[in-house]
């Protein structure tokens, strides 16, 4: 199995929250997944505050392609929208099974 999880942990500032929740829900996700390099997408939370966007590539050549050819605008987009009391962290996760 290929596959890779890329995932974007997110501490937002409490002020914040409902706005980039609903900036997530209904832009940015879907954008991302518009591009086509990723067979799936989670958005959680795990406490106010801190979240957690997965995408599912179909290949680390996948995600590659995704960072040089997608990335650059959609990170610049968000840091438009939140230009402080936004937190990010990346990892990228190779998939070893899926059930």
């Amino acid at each position: 199995m290929d596959r890779v999880t890329y995932e974007v942990i997110t501490i937002v500032r409490d002020d914040l929250c409902e706005m980039f929740e609903s900036f997530m829900i209904e832009a940015h996700i879907p954008e991302v997944m518009a591009t086509g390099a990723f067979l799936s997408a989670f958005f959680s939370t795990l406490e106010a505050g801190r979240y957690r966007a997965s995408y599912v590539a179909q290949s680390q050549e996948a995600l590659a392609k995704y960072l040089v050819e997608h990335s650059p605008r959609l990170r610049a987009d968000v840091a438009e929208r939140f230009p402080e009391g936004v937190e990010f962290s990346r990892e990228e996760w190779k998939m070893l099974a899926s059930f």
